[in-house]
């Protein structure tokens, strides 16, 4: 019983797996690429449970798609600057990476990602702008 946004991913992993075994295919989950936290760094009491909550994900995900995780690679992305705990948020996660098999940190901050380009009269400081999510896609790319 997660929340909004684990329901959504379950739902539309569930209705992507059905739809390729009907056509014939045998999906596997080689990667679990994950670019969140941004809610999480806005108090110190979810910041706290940001990990425990995290590491639950992971299990809840593996266990609920046992019969398709194959080797998965997980890759992290860190949080912008513009919140006010993302260093915590950040730190674990890299963290997290570090002491984990298959598992990569992307610093987000050191790649030079940014949140402030567009739209130009009022930009989306919560999401990196446009150009920056191309870069960190190619980023999750790489890490795969």
């Amino acid at each position: 019983s997660g929340g909004w946004c684990f329901n959504e991913l379950v739902k539309i992993l569930k209705e992507s797996i059905e739809v390729l075994e009907n056509q014939g295919y045998e999906p596997k989950i080689s990667a679990f690429l994950w670019m969140q936290g941004e809610s999480d760094a806005l108090d110190t009491d979810t910041v706290e449970k940001y990990g425990m909550r995290y590491e639950h994900l992971l299990t809840d995900l593996q266990e609920m798609f046992k019969d398709y995780f194959e080797n998965c690679v997980y890759v992290d992305a860190g949080i912008s600057e513009i919140w006010q705990y993302y260093k915590e948020i950040n730190s674990w996660k890299k963290k997290h990476a570090e002491e984990t098999e298959n598992s990569f940190f992307i610093d987000t901050i050191v790649q030079g990602l940014t949140t402030l380009n567009e739209p130009v009269e009022e930009p989306d400081i919560a999401h990196y702008d446009c150009c920056s999510t191309i870069k960190l896609g190619e980023l999750f790319a790489e890490k795969i």
